[in-house]
């Protein structure tokens, strides 16, 4: 029976001590941070013009800015940012998500980006909608002529979107969900 509550308050202790590393990172006009250098549980903050390179796998909590059409998230490599909560929002929209190379954004919040999700290179850069509630995206997604690789949505309660939407595929990752698009 000691055993049981020891390990008991020793996992509630990991998660605790381990969340408490968890800060606000801001990032200020004309500086580029790398998503090496952040924890998991981070929140990202625009305090300028800066850029995010995600240059490493990371989960962080979300992306706020202080004011509308600032920061950009760049994906420089082949690796995954995982946001769980919003990227922006209504009244503070980021600037732009850019996909230089084929990385992987997936969402658990909503997203509200100025200058939309753009790619370098057509099909290259892919989405996965991964919410628990309804998820507003409020931004383009790639462009006719430049489209992302995948719009993958891993969740059945909806989302919205409030611009165009271009790429290569649009699928649901359960079997059991169907995906319709309407007009």
């Amino acid at each position: 029976m000691k055993i049981k509550n020891f390990i008991a308050l020793f996992a509630i202790f990991s998660v605790v001590f381990f969340n408490s590393f968890a800060a606000t990172v801001n990032i200020s006009s004309g500086t580029t941070t790398s998503s090496s250098s952040l924890t998991t549980g981070d929140v990202v903050n625009f305090a300028g013009t800066g850029t995010l390179n995600v240059d490493a796998t990371k989960t962080i909590n979300s992306v706020t800015t202080n004011t509308t059409d600032e920061g950009v998230i760049n994906f420089s490599s082949t690796n995954t940012l995982t946001a769980s909560g919003d990227i922006g929002s209504s009244s503070k929209k980021i600037s732009a998500i850019t996909f230089a190379s084929d990385g992987n954004l997936t969402l658990g919040g909503n997203l509200y980006a100025n200058l939309g999700v753009t790619t370098s290179t057509d099909k290259s850069g892919n989405v996965t909608l991964d919410g628990s509630s309804l998820q507003t995206i409020q931004s383009t997604i790639g462009s006719s002529a430049l489209r992302i690789g995948d719009l993958l949505l891993n969740q059945a309660a909806g989302v919205n979107f409030n611009g165009a939407v271009y790429a290569d595929a649009f699928s649901t990752i359960s079997s059991t969900d169907t995906l319709e698009i309407g007009g």
